[in-house]
């Protein structure tokens, strides 16, 4: 179950990413496997120290997610670009949520990863914003 689950957010994550960078629609939706991810890592014994990245990528993509789909609403735009909202506007909310991701998932690699597990030198460090 848990490499299932591990798949799942791999494809989340890789579905997320590639559409974000080629400007294409997502195909995989969020479920509840990516929203209880933060969680999930730390959930069995059985979990691997390196789930926390997976999730932490996972929760960065959301927001990435949630951000495009704010941005690109207009069915009547040939690229969905809504000119009509305020892009600084949703661009600063957007930020308080990447703001609070950095926050947490700090908070969480310090507390949950393992530093002597060589994958942990690829962690998701964010940078201040």
């Amino acid at each position: 179950m848990i490499n299932r689950t591990r798949v799942w957010m791999i494809c989340f994550n890789l579905d997320k990413s590639t559409a974000t960078q080629f400007g294409k629609p997502t195909t995989v939706r969020e479920d509840r496997t990516i929203r209880d991810g933060p969680a999930w890592y730390n959930r069995s014994a059985n979990n691997d120290p390196t789930d926390v990245h997976l999730v932490a990528y996972s929760s960065l993509m959301r927001i990435l997610t949630h951000f495009h789909a704010d941005v690109f609403d207009d069915p009547d735009s040939p690229t969905g670009l809504n000119r009509a909202k305020d892009l600084r506007d949703l661009t600063l909310k957007h930020e308080e949520f990447l703001t609070q991701c950095h926050e947490e998932w700090e908070q969480r690699f310090a507390r949950d990863s393992d530093p002597s597990v060589p994958s942990a030198v690829f962690r998701c460090k964010l940078l201040p914003l």
